[in-house]
């Protein structure tokens, strides 16, 4: 499940998933994520990973250092402010 938010919150999920050096594909096989959901949040940062994604992700990648701060990102109230001026 994924959840559209306006916190100053942003996935990245594409800039992980190339960071792995994987496909999409294979980063589904890898958690049990559906295709629908991995494309949902590769393809729109404004789209939350539920606590469940949450935990396939970093449950898979414990080995290779994954944490939450390589899933979502904090965006500083401000910085949001300023992109739409």
């Amino acid at each position: 499940m994924v959840y559209n938010t306006y916190m100053a919150m942003k996935n990245k999920i594409d800039s992980l998933i190339k960071r792995l050096g994987i496909t999409p594909y294979r980063f589904a096989k890898d958690t049990g994520i559906s295709m629908n959901n991995i494309y949902l949040l590769k393809n729109d940062p404004s789209q939350f990973p539920s606590a469940r994604v949450f935990d396939l992700i970093l449950e898979r990648y414990k080995d290779k250092g994954i944490a939450v701060n390589d899933i979502v990102e904090w965006i500083p109230t401000g910085a949001i402010a300023s992109k739409k001026d």
